[in-house]
């Protein structure tokens, strides 16, 4: 799916505010702003030593001129009077803060209204620790403020052009001073060629036989009519035992040690005789059992059972189980009986075609997806467009987060994915995703350029309707749901910009390379069409 831009622009709103300037630490002295959240929305979340207003405004002079890769530089001005402004502010701050914490000044009982001479302060914290809190009021005030009256819009957080050591040094209390910052903005989009009234000539897609397999199993699976046994039948593979089931850990000298959590096990548990369906051992280790008998099955589960397998990844256990019932499973043969059977009136050919057409929709795979790809990579072709980092970064940060995500969904410990959660892993993931990051966000501008050009809209009922199947979804538990509106709104643009230039557009369909034919009933289709 493409990145929805809407989501960035709620993320990284314009006439973004900065607060870089710190107290000095060791190795660094400086801090940004997430690139997803204002540098205002950062700032309240310090700790709040100097508030940004003054008596009257600050005087000082900006300009800004173009930057690499959909940014500025702004330039500002400062006479002597507005840092001699800010400073002072920055001393009354830090002498609030130091309170009757300075020999000799004050006791407990008046410890918010001392009043410290300058020098004092200084001497108390340092002068390097003074300018650092005057640089970061001119940051509050001054820069903010320039940032807010740009006639750009600009995303993410300001970055001083020179070293925070140099600016520190060259800041003189009631002297002029020149400061630069870089910034990155919301990109232009520059177009280049027409974007519709393409003539493109684009593949068939071809049809995955292997997934095409599984949906026809899974709907011969759906239909399976089960069959009662009589007394003394011994089950075999392909049969269905309906059990009593138990596990247990096995101790080291293979007996039945303590009961394992519910994992696997219950009452009237239908299991399957087939192997590869259960963790290995269990299907096989029912082979031969009849109704009434119990047995035990030694399995040893696997190193990952994801997130519902709790510490029992590699554990060996013992299972007991007692067959209730065994009855013979009757699989459906594909033919036009089993059609009739799915829908009255529906023919094994449209049954097919809906199957592959149903398989192809969900690995994105049909024609209309092939469609929309061929159209935007054409489109990519029509635009210039220079994606700011801020965006970049701030898409790999999602997309980093929902592979340690699917990592902790597919059973990885929480101290192997804290120990992959590293600035230099994620430096190195930024340049892996950064093409196809771009690829999404240029095509997201394009979409919201094209539809605001021509005019065009979706029906907002779409979004709410989207909105509600979410929420029946997601069955009361909590989720983000303005970031879902966001996406639910990108995709339905999308949608409706490519329908738009398919109208105005001409595709000639190519036959589909040839790829080898798969035995369907080897992968277990009876009888397959």
């Amino acid at each position: 799916m493409v990145p929805p831009v809407r989501t960035m622009m709620a993320l990284c709103a314009p006439a973004a505010l900065v607060a870089f300037v710190v107290r000095p630490n060791p190795g660094s002295s400086v801090i940004r702003a997430p690139a997803s959240v204002p540098a205002a929305a950062t700032s309240n979340t310090q700790k709040q030593r100097v508030g940004p207003l003054f008596a009257k405004p600050l005087s000082y002079e900006v300009t800004h001129k173009p930057a690499a890769n959909s940014s500025i530089i702004l330039s500002l001005d400062m006479p002597g009077e507005t840092t001699q402004l800010c400073y002072d502010k920055a001393i009354r701050a830090l002498s609030k803060e130091a309170g009757n914490s300075i020999p000799g000044f004050g006791n407990k009982g008046n410890k918010g209204n001392i009043k410290h001479p300058p020098e004092v302060i200084e001497r108390h914290f340092g002068m390097e620790e003074v300018k650092g809190q005057s640089l970061k009021v001119i940051s509050e005030v001054v820069v903010n403020e320039a940032i807010n009256n740009l006639d750009v819009k600009a995303i993410g957080s300001a970055e001083l052009v020179q070293d925070i050591s140099v600016v520190t040094q060259l800041f003189t209390p009631g002297a002029p001073m020149m400061l630069e910052v870089k910034m990155d903005v919301w990109p232009e989009v520059n177009i280049v060629k027409e974007y519709t009234g393409f003539e493109l000539e684009v593949e068939e897609p071809p049809i995955d036989e292997p997934r095409v397999a599984a949906a026809w199993k899974g709907l011969q699976e759906r239909n399976v009519v089960l069959e009662d046994t009589e007394e003394g039948y011994a089950a075999q593979l392909g049969d269905s035992v309906i059990a009593n089931m138990m596990p247990f850990r096995e101790n080291a000298d293979g007996s039945k040690g303590e009961q394992l959590p519910n994992i696997a096990s219950g009452e009237g548990v239908d299991i399957v005789l087939e192997s590869g369906r259960y963790m290995p051992g269990l299907a096989e280790g029912m082979e031969g059992v009849k109704a009434g008998e119990t047995r035990e099955i030694r399995i040893t589960f696997p190193d990952k059972l994801g997130p519902q397998g709790g510490d029992l990844e590699g554990t060996k256990a013992v299972f007991e189980v007692e067959a209730v019932e065994i009855k013979k499973r009757n699989v459906p043969e594909v033919n036009e009986d089993f059609a009739q059977s799915i829908r009255e009136g529906l023919t094994l050919e449209e049954l097919t075609r809906e199957v592959e057409k149903a398989v192809m929709e969900e690995t994105g795979t049909s024609k209309k997806d092939t469609r929309n790809k061929a159209y935007e990579e054409a489109l990519l072709e029509t635009c210039s467009i220079t994606i700011p980092e801020t965006l970049i970064v701030e898409q790999a940060r999602e997309k980093f987060a929902i592979m340690m995500t699917e990592f902790k969904d597919q059973g990885e410990s929480d101290a192997k994915i804290q120990s992959m959660i590293t600035k230099e892993n994620f430096a190195k993931y930024v340049e892996v995703v950064r093409k196809n990051v771009t690829r999404g966000l240029t095509l997201s501008l394009m979409f919201t350029h094209i539809a605001e050009k021509e005019g065009l809209s979706y029906e907002k009922s779409e979004v709410d309707d989207q909105m509600d199947l979410l929420r029946a979804q997601a069955k009361g538990q909590e989720f983000d749901e303005a970031k879902a509106r966001d996406k639910i709104e990108a995709q339905l643009e999308r949608e409706m910009v490519l329908d738009w230039i398919d109208d105005r557009s001409k595709i000639t369909w190519l036959p589909a390379k040839p790829v080898e034919k798969v035995d369907l009933e080897e992968l277990g289709v009876v009888n397959s069409p």
